[in-house]
């Protein structure tokens, strides 16, 4: 809801996490606007749970939470209340996506100077650094949960100041990093297929839907849109 009325829907407005129940066309709300959220993933196999980033309902920078799919058991992963050590409460952690073991989740972790990097969430005790930023965004593991991709701001004036964005492969144990896809062009975040990769990109000519190898060989656009079309966050 365009909460600041500014005439657009962006990460400047409130985002409500919602359940669609698809056979009976019920919607029901699971986490308030208030709390901006900003990601979230199902866990793939079992479906029991969401994993999730917003803010804190007490207020602060962005957390990843945990919450069966029905509602309960809502609970802070990043800061939880019996932690054996503090949280930083300056970092934001934003975009969550699981692993298909739904043991892990790979989050964009963001410092109080801004910098980003991609890091690995294994539990509240244990988060890992994956690539070194300072602009990484929009992880996704790959289908064998060995390699994670991401993508790189390189440029933020380019593109009408959405910037010039890489996209990027990296292993689990923060090793092996490649880049897959780069040059003067906007890209969005990725996903990973069992074919290979997705991602929107986008320059003076256009928008497109742009598919690759998963070591960014043999990309080839499947859609093409105007400018003035919004095209964003494609999924497998």
């Amino acid at each position: 809801v365009d909460t600041n009325g500014d005439g657009r829907i962006d990460e400047a407005d409130g985002a409500a996490l919602l359940f669609v129940d698809l056979g009976r066309g019920v919607e029901a709300g699971l986490v308030p606007a208030s709390r901006r959220v900003s990601g979230v993933d199902w866990a793939p196999n079992t479906g029991d749970f969401f994993i999730y980033s917003a803010l804190p309902g007490g207020g602060g920078n962005e957390d990843l939470f945990l919450v069966n799919y029905n509602g309960t058991e809502d609970r802070d992963l990043s800061c939880p209340q019996n932690a054996a050590v503090p949280c930083d409460a300056t970092v934001r952690d934003r975009r969550p996506r699981l692993d298909g073991l739904e043991s892990q989740a790979i989050y964009q972790r963001v410092d109080a100077a801004g910098a980003s990097v991609i890091a690995l969430f294994v539990n509240s005790a244990s988060q890992v650094a994956l690539s070194s930023g300072p602009n990484d965004a929009d992880p996704v593991f790959s289908p064998d949960n060995r390699r994670v991709a991401f993508r790189r701001l390189t440029n933020a004036s380019a593109n009408d100041g959405q910037g010039n964005w890489d996209i990027l492969t990296v292993a689990v144990d923060g090793t092996g990093l490649q880049t897959v896809q780069s040059g003067p062009a906007f890209r969005g975040g990725p996903d990973w297929g069992p074919n290979g990769l997705v991602w929107v990109e986008a320059d003076e000519s256009g928008k497109r839907l742009v598919v690759s190898a998963a070591d960014g060989s043999s990309p080839r656009t499947i859609l093409t849109v105007q400018p003035s079309v919004s095209l964003s966050n494609p999924r497998w």
